[in-house]
């Protein structure tokens, strides 16, 4: 009888072995397309872009909605967010957006979005656990497209609102009081969004332009600072999913300039 001692590098080498696949790799993209761009049938996220240009912040974002079902929504966020956000009770942002186009599916009731927005949360109505957003209240102003919009062609949305996160990064959440209507706004043309927190009234207060502010008050408990406490610039798009039809698509360009907040809420 032979007796094979098998060296510690040849155990390890075992040890590291990849198991057998149940299917055959067959090549998914190798990113060599003529046009450079990523291939629409293999990706859903295809364009995201951030930049400083002729004095603005410029925020793009290209996105394809999933073929899961006929029902709900994908979301995904592009943003630019504030340093040390937990001195901000205040912030104010010009809002142009450049270009916009958000297309549905006729088997969701879901319409797809597509909007530019000053958004921040500000406090926590509970416990907040560090880094997960449940719980967090916040206020945003943002400009939007919808797929069922019935407004002339070009003619976006403004709206005020705020908002409670109802999971750990906020991509679902309900209204704190009623959707502010703050008029409409032309594709290229902008608008000057201010929020602010006032905490001694418990209310937040939302001015477009120079119209009077809308007041959106809470009865929440507000000693209690955001588990997530992000303030931002951002771009946020909500998907139809579409099973039975082609997967919708939302493209949105914004600009964002003379951004300001609180005295104290600088770094």
């Amino acid at each position: 009888m032979r007796i094979f001692a098998l060296s510690s590098l040849t155990l390890a080498a075992l040890a590291c072995a990849p198991a057998h696949a149940a299917e055959a790799y067959i090549g998914y993209d190798g990113f060599n397309a003529a046009s450079g761009a990523l291939n629409p049938g293999l990706w859903n996220q295809l364009e995201i872009g951030r930049e400083v240009k002729s004095g603005f912040a410029v925020l793009r974002q290209r996105n394809l909605g999933q073929q899961i079902s006929n029902s709900g929504t994908w979301s995904i966020i592009h943003s630019l967010p504030f340093d040390e956000p937990w001195r901000i009770t205040q912030m104010k942002a010009d809002i142009t957006v450049m270009s916009a186009s958000a297309t549905a599916c006729a088997a969701n009731t879901s319409p797809t979005e597509a909007n530019a927005r000053l958004t921040g949360a500000f406090f926590n109505s509970g416990a907040p656990t560090p880094g997960n957003a449940t719980g967090d209240i916040g206020a945003q102003i943002r400009v939007v497209q919808r797929s069922d919009s019935t407004a002339p062609l070009g003619t976006l949305q403004v709206e005020g609102l705020a908002y409670r996160c109802t999971n750990a990064d906020c991509t679902s959440s309900v209204l704190v009081g009623s959707l502010q209507n703050m008029g409409t706004v032309a594709v290229g043309s902008m608008v000057r969004a201010q929020v602010e927190w006032d905490q001694p009234n418990k209310r937040f207060l939302l001015t477009r332009d120079s119209n009077p502010a809308v007041s959106i008050a809470y009865t929440d408990s507000d000693s209690a600072g955001p588990g997530n406490p992000v303030k931002s610039l951002s771009l946020r798009q909500l998907l139809a999913n579409c099973f039975s039809g082609p997967r919708t698509q939302a493209d949105l360009e914004a600009r964002f300039d003379n951004v300001a907040v609180n005295a104290s809420g600088t770094p």
